[in-house]
């Protein structure tokens, strides 16, 4: 709101009240006259009331208006600070980019009618010092006893200069409490987040309880909603509702069921006040340019969230578009699109599949299989002595063959498709006193083929891959003629190398992954006939270069692309493991960072899945290893339904940013990080455990406004749209997080059955959050408002459960981080989050449902603090949105109901 708009508003209000006041002193000349014909006493204190009910239905409109004056768009806010004051805020745009509030107050503050209503303008919680206030209570139906704030007497002042009456007004916010008529349900789990009558009703009348389903208090009121008039009549249907019940209850509240998703003001976003971008419209391989762009426009910052991914030292970086702010940003827009499409397609920049080490522009993570191990096998086969171009010597033939683990991360299955195998062979070799490559063998080939300069293409057939699947493919053998010029009797050994092997990968044509920064193999000697293997563990054993070792990745395969280092050598006999999570068991000591492949230990974890079978010695081959049971625990999560049902389902989009941050982890330690510091370093070695945080504790390196994952909230939506194509809320019932009470914010919060985490079961632990994570979660709500209101729901994450940053995340309410406060200690990434998204979509900032309180009273003329007679007054009021193309324009006071006496 501009400030000259701000004026205009003002001055309305100040129209509206010189009006009413006209209107009041008409009336009480038509009723004084009248009272001419009846006893004068009696004359006198009919007037005296009249004049006193009048003046409150000018305290109503004079409210009325202050409502109306700020919620002229769908991106006001309405904030109670500790004082008990209530404000409706709407963002000034004037300077662009402010990250200001103006806020009207919901009470009175002025003592006389044509003094305007003074906005105030802040970005923190809104104070008004109210000089002389005073103090009401106004007793509303049922015996619940309201108390106002101070609030200031207001003066109604006739033509003549002469004062009869007076009021004071305080508002009540409706939209922080439970609309019986709609919440309540005794449906247990929450299942979608978004109905309203999943709210928990029953936590008010057994707040000991993290779920009570089937509480008979709240079953009475569910099945009684079309006789509940007023809260109060919640005690005529069940005795158990008593007194202090009422104050967190509403009834028959008008609910704003097309209200435009707006990006919110109070951040500094360039599109502020405009409608949020519909995700679901850009749910294929057009809209990466779309989302990017949006994100780049809004959240310039975003991108430094990448890290190493944007250093382009290392594998790969013949494509430096790949390295840019802007590909990171296309890369988590790709992710998006495949975790909504319907395919297992990753969705690319189009880079073709090849023996180039170049990463994609971007590249999508859907549901298809990642290479987790891979192993080459050699076997010396023959050593016969020949004669080539009337050359005697010997005909050396080594075959070797490449097996290939994959694994399937997500939680759905994989289509079947083919799995390109393109390895790069390059290995040195010596016979005797002959040295060669197997990239230059006289000649080799396959079943496919003649073989050139050592590079394969092997397609291999992969069924549906189910979730948390491994599988072992074995390639054509490819068999290896070398002419040795010498009949004497040789030796072979392969020598050690870093630079000339390499793998990519392709599914369904199209690259997905590769080994950029090179491959180390390890020297060994060839016996006749005698296998020897050569494995690594793509995305977990790496090199800082090639002499020395370097510190681990997680493991995660969606990450091997980025990893730009040397991938290292791995012993076949004791440390691979086949058919289920990579273990290194035989030569390195548990509990190392390199000992295993471990997502409960990932910065956003999983579960631990058995680990698969070692081979045991050479001569095994990796197709032979027994696998490891199934379990069906994933640690990524792919909808692929073709669209978004919930835009907090972005929290489980794969994040590919590459960070180090020696500071917390041991020693050695720098890619296993959980919470990357402020100290955090860009790292291209390291990557991978990571998703958007968005439903637990963002990052401490990323909470400053502009980095927090939770902003995409801010620019993107999903749901039912108006004739305008905008995405509408259309949940009644929602809480006002800026108002609600302890007892309204508990029902927000309770009785969350998990479904996305497949290790929790109904009776496990925290399959449903504790008492003491929904006493965090209330703790946490009320903490940051008291510091800051509101501006977005999605400010959610952010909370802690005392306010201290220094603290941050081990205080945070939502994720594993506060075992201690919270009782949480066996939720997944998936599971934390999806706490947050069952509530994101039940709560709001704002509100439209609200009670007026007026007290008001005809005065002597002759001393206006004398009150003649008193009037009290309440009514139920909704602000009424009067739209034009879909947005909101205006706000139209609606009176529902009122009370007076």
């Amino acid at each position: 709101m501009n400030h000259t708009l701000s004026h205009r508003r003002e001055s309305g209000v100040a129209l509206v009240t010189t009006v009413i006041v006209v209107a009041v002193l008409a009336v009480v000349a038509v009723a004084f006259m009248q009272s001419t014909t009846v006893d004068r006493m009696s004359a006198r204190s009919v007037a005296n009331y009249a004049r006193a009910k009048l003046a409150a239905e000018a305290g109503l409109a004079v409210a009325s208006a202050a409502m109306a004056t700020n919620s002229t768009n769908d991106a006001f806010i309405v904030v109670l600070n500790t004082n008990r004051q209530l404000f409706v805020g709407n963002g000034v745009t004037n300077p662009a980019n402010s990250t200001n509030f103006a806020y009207v107050p919901l009470f009175s503050t002025v003592s006389n009618l044509s003094t305007p209503i003074a906005a105030i303008t802040s970005g923190a919680v809104p104070i008004t010092n109210v000089s002389g206030g005073v103090v009401f209570t106004n007793q509303l139906p049922g015996g619940l006893s309201v108390t106002s704030p101070a609030v200031t007497w207001v003066y109604m002042t006739n033509a003549n200069g002469t004062t009869n009456a007076r009021f004071a007004y305080w508002v009540e916010d409706l939209g922080g409490k439970l609309d019986i008529s709609v919440v309540g349900t005794n449906t247990a789990g929450r299942p979608t987040g978004t109905n309203p009558s999943e709210i928990a009703l029953w936590s008010v009348f057994n707040p000991g309880a993290s779920n009570d389903f089937g509480n008979a208090i709240s079953g009475a009121l569910i099945g009684a909603r079309s006789n509940l008039l007023t809260a109060a009549t919640a005690r005529l249907v069940n005795s158990g509702v008593a007194t202090n019940h009422l104050a967190d209850l509403a009834a028959n509240l008008r609910h704003d069921t097309n209200e435009p998703e707006l990006i919110p003001f109070g951040f500094g976003y360039a599109d502020q006040g405009r409608p949020k971008s519909n995700l679901n419209t850009n749910i294929s391989a057009a809209g990466v340019a779309s989302i990017a762009n949006i994100i780049n426009q809004n959240l310039p910052q975003f991108a430094q969230r990448a890290g190493g991914y944007t250093n382009s030292a290392g594998g790969g970086a013949q494509n430096a578009a790949a390295y840019t702010p802007l590909s990171y940003l296309q890369t988590l827009a790709a992710n998006i699109v495949d975790y909504a499409d319907t395919d297992s397609n990753p969705t690319t920049d189009g880079t073709p599949l090849g023996t180039n080490r170049v990463r994609p522009v971007y590249r999508g993570v859907d549901a298809y299989p990642f290479i987790t191990e891979i192993n080459k096998r050699y076997v010396w086969t023959s050593n016969n002595i020949t004669n080539i171009g009337g050359t005697p010597g010997r005909g050396v033939v080594v075959e070797t063959t490449d097996f290939v683990e994959v694994w399937n991360p997500s939680s759905q299955a994989t289509q079947s498709g083919t799995l390109t195998f393109l390895a790069v062979h390059g290995q040195p070799v010596t016979f005797g006193f002959l040295s060669s490559s197997f990239a230059t063998p006289t000649w080799a080939s396959n079943s496919a083929g003649a073989v050139t300069a050592g590079v394969t293409t092997n397609q291999l057939n992969v069924s549906a891959l189910q979730p948390n699947a491994f599988q072992v493919l074995a390639c054509p053998t490819v068999t290896n003629f070398f002419f040795v010029p010498s009949t004497n009797t040789i030796t072979a050994q392969i020598q050690q190398e870093t630079a000339n092997s390499s793998f990519h990968v392709g599914w369904n044509g199209v690259l997905v992954d590769a080994a950029l920064g090179g491959m180390l193999r390890n020297q060994g000697n060839l016996t006749l006939n005698t296998p020897i293997n050569r494995s690594q563990l793509p995305s977990f054993i790496y090199r800082q270069s090639a002499a020395a070792f370097g510190d681990p990745a997680v493991g995660d395969p969606r990450a091997t692309i980025y990893l730009s280092r040397i991938l290292d050598a791995n012993a076949y006999a004791g440390n691979s493991t086949f058919g289920g999570r990579n273990r290194r068991s035989a030569s390195v000591t548990p509990g190392n960072s390199y000992y295993e492949v471990s997502p409960r230990s990932w910065p956003d974890a999983g579960h631990d899945s058995l680990p698969g079978n070692p081979a045991g010695s050479d001569n095994t081959l990796p197709t032979a290893v027994a696998p490891a049971a199934y379990t069906n625990i994933p640690p990524g999560r792919i909808s692929n339904v073709g669209s978004f049902s919930n835009i907090s389902e972005l929290g489980a989009i794969f994040d590919p940013i590459q960070w180090s941050d020696a500071t917390s982890v041991p020693s050695g330690w720098q890619g296993k990080w959980t919470n990357l510091t402020a100290n955090a370093t860009a790292n291209n070695g390291y990557g991978g455990g990571n998703s958007l945080r968005i439903g637990r504790a963002e990052h401490p390196r990323f909470t400053n406004t502009g980095l927090r994952a939770a902003q995409l909230l801010d620019l993107f939506a999903v749901g039912p749209t108006n004739s305008a194509g905008m995405v509408v809320r259309q949940a009644a019932g929602r809480i006002n997080l800026n108002t609600a009470g302890t007892n309204a914010l508990r029902a927000l919060a309770a009785g969350v059955a998990h479904s996305s985490d497949p290790a929790l079961q109904p009776g496990s632990t925290n399959f449903i959050p504790p008492v003491a994570a929904l006493r965090a979660f209330v703790q946490g709500v009320t903490n940051s408002r008291g510091a800051k209101p509101f501006f977005t729901v999605n400010e959610l994450p952010l909370i802690s459960t005392n306010g201290v940053a220094s603290q941050w995340p081990t205080n945070a309410v939502f994720g594993n981080t506060n075992a201690a406060v919270s009782g949480v200690t066996a939720w997944s990434d998936a599971a934390a989050e999806e706490w947050f998204r069952k509530i994101h979509s039940l709560a709001t900032v704002r509100s439209r449902n609200f009670l007026v309180h007026v007290v008001a009273q005809s005065v002597a003329t002759n001393n206006p603090t004398a009150p003649l007679s008193t009037y009290r007054m309440a009514a139920q009021v909704y602000l009424s949105p009067q739209r034009s193309g879909g947005l909101t324009t205006n706000s139209r006071v609606e009176v529902i109901q009122t009370w007076g006496l």
